[in-house]
């Protein structure tokens, strides 16, 4: 029987997966820590981890159990989630999803990696999962759909797989609106500078604020510790 990659009780750190041979990995028991597996794997088992978030560039099958409050973002051939709560799930999946065991606030969205290198293939069945009667999903609403940034590989070209219209709509628009803010404050900054100044310490407080308490934030903060396996 093949042996599997352990990563075990990992915390508050990045773990870049692209150097190993194994084709299975399990982690267990970790928190507040971000895994990037850039290698395409056969299996990967998440147990026990909580405050996390994965990325897999390709796993013929996922199996995530008695995991709290962490995001998946996966291109897979299958994926189960059993007795886990608070899970965002961004999948290209080739096959439904099953959301079982009194799982509950299991959010769905498509997948949402930005990463160069995957050409997902078939058709997705990213928001038609197979569902227990004790467990409970939602589809993520497209105005909250937030581009997930791998910061390994080479530059990509933008999220790996073409987006639903209704998803890729949001997107165009939350630019528009960004487009439109910074030209209302540039005209603001000309118009105004000494009142401008003293509003963009607050908006920069308020920015920091929220970045730190984001999934990016925390991203960016764990950037500072890596572990290459």
């Amino acid at each position: 029987m093949e042996d599997f990659l352990e990563i075990d009780k990992r915390s508050s750190l990045t773990i870049c997966v692209s150097e190993t041979n194994k084709q299975k990995i399990r982690a267990t028991k970790c928190s507040n820590a971000f895994i990037y597996v850039l290698n395409r794997v056969q299996l990967v088992e998440i147990e026990e981890c909580d405050d996390c978030a994965i990325f897999l560039c390709y796993s013929g099958e996922i199996l995530m159990k008695n995991s709290r409050r962490s995001k998946i973002s996966a291109y897979c051939g299958k994926i189960s989630i059993r007795g886990c709560k608070n899970i965002n799930l961004s999948l290209f999946s080739q096959t439904k999803p099953l959301i079982s065991d009194h799982s509950s606030s299991v959010t769905i969205s498509p997948f949402d990696a930005i990463f160069k290198g995957i050409v997902p293939e078939g058709k997705n069945f990213w928001d038609s999962p197979d569902i227990t009667e004790d467990s409970a999903f939602q589809i993520l609403p497209p105005e909250e759909f937030i581009p997930f940034v791998v910061p390994f590989g080479d530059e990509p070209d933008g999220i790996c797989s073409p987006l639903p219209k209704d998803y890729l709509n949001a997107l165009k628009t939350r630019q528009i609106a960004a487009e439109e803010r910074k030209q209302i404050v540039l005209h603001f900054q000309q118009k105004h500078p000494v009142y401008s100044q003293r509003i963009q310490k607050k908006i920069s407080s308020a920015f920091a604020e929220s970045l730190n308490n984001s999934i990016s934030g925390k991203q960016i903060q764990n950037l500072g510790n890596i572990m290459y396996l």
